[in-house]
């Protein structure tokens, strides 16, 4: 059987067991007339595999073991260059090479546990059993699955191969992938320019409402929060309101604290475009009353653009 052919263990197995029905009816064999398949079936195609896994494998132990059972006499050993030359390998009565092992005395451990089969690695067959396992046990642990199949077979390094599975499993992977982590970009010059005084160019932006207790009432106050970009630096001001006018004079009060920033940074809130269209307008009509208590010439806005990591031109 060519085992490339299929990518699934329980196909491969009713195929094989379907051929050998098919070869009984040949050889005029009287074979189960059912449409379905019998457990005795299904453990004959199984052993049948596994003879042709081995074949294909350890064509050279194979006919030693087989040369061997059949003339003791003239017992081989097998090379000490072979990977069962360690294992004290055997073939049982179906032809399937075992491996020996030291509890074979003990009476409660079946049959498969105490003499398991061995197989190889790299056979196609054998990553569809290891992939049916894995699916079996529900794409958990590989530890799980090394378990269960050890119980049965010895495969020499059993945990390369489940964790081969486990990275071409597409469930697997949809499972254990994360979002893979884009480059930031550079930072702007106002972050990582050190030689200028703090607060030249400032990001503000509000924080609240906080219930603040005024007589016997509770009112709604916000906090204008102004960090310097470069030293990261903080200035609070309160806010009566979300208004305009409210963001003027807090920001004529962290002026008169701080000096003249060089730019202002802020998102798109209806109350910064308000003072930002303030500013501008004060500036043209050139009251000099207002342009000097909030900016100069030498002052700009800036407004981030939405869903921006950080501030920036």
């Amino acid at each position: 059987m060519d085992v490339s052919r299929f990518s699934n263990w329980h196909r491969l197995l009713r195929a094989a067991a379907y051929i050998l029905r098919a070869v009984q009816r040949f050889k005029g064999k009287k074979a189960l007339q059912t449409t379905f398949l019998v457990k005795k079936e299904l453990v004959e195609a199984e052993m049948l595999i596994w003879r042709q896994v081995q074949a294909e494998s350890y064509p050279d132990e194979c006919t030693i073991l087989w040369r061997n059972l059949t003339e003791p006499s003239k017992a081989i050993t097998i090379p000490k260059s072979s990977p069962l030359y360690r294992l004290s390998a055997f073939i049982d009565e179906s032809g399937v090479v075992r491996m020996n092992s030291r509890i074979a005395a003990q009476p409660t451990v079946s049959y498969n546990t105490k003499y398991p089969i061995l197989l190889p690695r790299k056979h196609p067959a054998v990553y569809l059993l290891t992939e049916s396992y894995h699916r079996r046990y529900q794409h958990g642990n590989g530890e799980s699955v090394c378990n269960k199949m050890r119980q049965r077979f010895h495969v020499p390094g059993l945990r390369v191969l489940i964790r081969r599975v486990s990275k071409q499993c597409l469930t697997c992977r949809v499972k254990k992938g994360v979002p893979h982590p884009h480059m930031m970009a550079a930072l702007p010059e106002t972050r990582v320019t050190g030689t200028i005084k703090p607060f030249t160019h400032t990001g503000v932006d509000y924080f609240g409402p906080i219930l603040v207790k005024q007589g016997r009432c509770l009112v709604k106050r916000w906090v204008a929060l102004f960090t310097c970009l470069t030293v990261r630096a903080v200035h609070l001001e309160i806010v009566h309101s979300l208004s305009t006018q409210s963001c003027v004079m807090a920001i004529r009060r962290c002026v008169a604290r701080r000096g003249f920033p060089e730019t202002f940074y802020s998102d798109n809130g209806t109350n910064f475009l308000g003072a930002s269209n303030l500013l501008a307008k004060q500036i043209q009509d050139t009251h000099e009353n207002y342009a000097v208590a909030f900016t100069n010439t030498n002052t700009s806005w800036i407004f981030n653009p939405p869903f921006n990591p950080y501030l920036s031109k």
